[in-house]
């Protein structure tokens, strides 16, 4: 590998992408730790998502999305989409990728591999998370709400730097960067019913049973109880 920037697994393999210009693909098989194949792909790649045998790799440096054909391990096609494309989501046979630059987020119909939608989000779209039949949308200043067309039907904007999120029952626990505290979204009516606050800078967070455990900057890990959603331990 050269320069690896994103990671992930799917049916026993590891893919890296790697990022430089132009960037590569690599996939790992896990039965022997060794690199199985390699393909070129566009400048300053950084993510990839693994959906029905084809790899999409998000191109920041060239506004495009390579599709990689895995059984072939080669390039199926090229897809043109917003400025500075990075990290991307499958739901309901879509990509949804996040275009930096332009704000918006490109959907693209993986049975076509063609876009299909261009959605405005705001400024730096982080992060994405479907319940209750809608999607939720970090952004910079709030989250986007949009229902199962991918029309927007809220826009929640009484957070503060909303990042990583996740999801128990029908509540989404959401960060909040800058207000240092864990945000907790009731998606029956799409309203923030209450913060918990956390040590400084709260960066990501991962659930499991009914704890959220968050992690910060350079300093120690929250442990969230969602059936009080109180912090329990650090």
């Amino acid at each position: 590998v050269f320069n690896p920037i994103y990671t992930t697994y799917s049916n026993n393999k590891v893919y890296v992408v790697n990022q430089a210009s132009p960037g590569s693909l690599d996939e790992i098989d896990t039965a022997t730790d060794t690199i199985s194949n390699t393909v070129t792909v566009g400048n300053f790649s950084s993510y990839v998502s693994i959906y029905n045998g084809k790899a999409y790799v998000s191109n920041g440096g060239d506004d495009t999305i390579s599709v990689v054909d895995l059984s072939t391990f080669t390039i199926s096609s090229t897809i043109s989409v917003g400025g500075e494309p990075s990290s991307s989501y499958i739901f309901d046979d879509n990509l949804y990728v996040f275009n930096n630059v332009d704000g918006t987020i490109s959907v693209i119909d993986t049975s076509t591999d063609s876009v299909i939608d261009t959605i405005t989000i705001g400024a730096t779209p982080n992060s994405m998370l479907q319940l209750n039949n809608k999607k939720y949308v970090t952004y910079a200043t709030g989250i986007k709400v949009l229902d199962a067309n991918d029309t927007e039907i809220a826009n929640l904007t009484d957070v503060s730097q909303p990042t990583n999120m996740t999801s128990y029952g029908d509540y989404i626990y959401v960060i909040n960067q800058t207000g240092n505290n864990v945000g907790v979204i009731d998606t029956l009516n799409d309203t923030v019913v209450t913060t918990i606050s956390t040590d400084p800078t709260p960066i990501m967070l991962k659930i499991l049973g009914t704890d959220i455990y968050v992690l910060h900057y350079g300093s120690a890990i929250n442990v969230i109880d969602v059936l009080t959603n109180t912090v329990t331990d650090t």
